[in-house]
This record gives structure tokens, sequence and C-alpha cells, in this order.
């Protein structure tokens, strides 16, 4: 159970129908959350947790390139769920977040919107990447449009922070700021500082 609350919600829900599939076809599924295998180097636990936990094949939430090319030298089965490295030929599934965000941008250009920001990761990876490039070839063909990248470390501090600067700098702070937190069925604030934040921003 930690394991998975470990995951985010939508992931959740994909694992737990793939958990469904695979015990419908006799196999067993087995969560395994190991923060050293998303490091630069991470050989060393790779070896030892695929020695502990022999599998027919394993699904890899979340990895960048250096799992990934562990997995192709040690020739291991495995689907990575989420994106590949351009060179890399591992076998994956990821939404495709290029066009998603491509079509969030239309409709925000259609909209009237001419201040845009996308809050990524420092280390945006994969779909991070192929996000911002949606968002900007939406934005490119549209004169006066500013798109801003707000790039946190992963921090919710880090993040809120970012968040209020931008809002701050926001020409049209009130309606853009209203209109984006009335929008949410569900906000989820981590205290009470942060419940009074999104209540000034219209939440």
């Amino acid at each position: 159970a930690g394991a998975m609350q470990s995951l985010q919600t939508p992931m959740m829900l994909v694992m737990d129908a793939l958990r469904d599939h695979l015990s419908e076809a006799g196999f067993d599924i087995a969560l395994h959350v190991r923060r050293a295998c998303f490091s630069a180097k991470p050989a060393q636990v790779l070896e030892r947790l695929t020695a502990q936990h022999p599998a027919s094949a394993w699904l890899i939430l979340g990895s960048k390139e250096p799992m990934q090319r562990w997995f192709i030298r040690r020739q291991v089965p495995c689907l990575v769920m989420g994106s590949c490295a351009p060179e890399i030929g591992l076998p994956s599934v990821d939404v495709d977040y290029h066009a998603a965000c491509r079509h969030a941008g239309s409709v925000l250009l259609r909209k009237g919107h001419r201040r845009i920001a996308l809050v990524l990761p420092r280390d945006a990876y994969g779909g991070d990447v192929a996000s911002e490039a949606g968002l900007r070839d939406a934005c490119q063909s549209v004169a006066h449009v500013q798109v801003s990248v707000l790039r946190h470390d992963g921090s919710r501090g880090h993040v809120c922070s970012l968040i209020d600067k931008s809002l701050r700098q926001a020409k049209r702070l009130g309606p853009l700021a209203r209109q984006a937190y009335t929008s949410l069925t569900a906000v989820w604030a981590q205290s009470e500082a942060d419940a009074q934040r999104l209540r000034q921003r219209g939440a």
C-alpha cells in the first residue's frame, strides 16, 4: 500500500487496471520503489533489485536515460511507461504530450490569452520536453504571445513561489487567476497557508 501511495493519482489508476488485467490472465504484479534507481548511476541498485526479485518482464515508470540504458545493456525484458530518449530503442507507452499541450495552447489563444506559463521540473525530460515543444508550436504563429516556463526544484514551496511571482507579474492578474482556479473541481492544499493562497486566487 505504501508503494502505491507514492504514485500520482493517474498512475495509480493505470496500475490498478493493469493489475486487474494481469490477474485475470494468471500473472502477478509487484510494485518496487527505489529512489536510487533514478539517479545518474543506477546500475548497482538495479542489479540488486532485479536479482532479488526475478520477473518475466519489468514495467519501468518515470525512468530517465541512465535507467533505460541499463535495461538495454543487460537485455532485461521491459516496457517503459513514459518517454524514452530519441536514441533509446525500448518499447514504450506514453501520452502524446506534444499534441496535448499544442491543443491546450490553441485553446488558450482562442480565448484571448497572450501570457501563458507552463510549470515544469528543472530536470525536464521526455514528456516534459514534449509538452513545452507542443505549447511553443501552438504559440509561434500568433503575434505578441509570451510563453514563460517556470522550472521548479520539486519542492512545494518553490512551485508556489514561482506561481505567485508569475501571477503578480501578469497584466491581467484578476481575470486570469480567477478563471484558472475556479475551473478546478478539486484542489489539494497541504497546509492552511496553501488553502489561503488558493482562496485568494478564487478557488
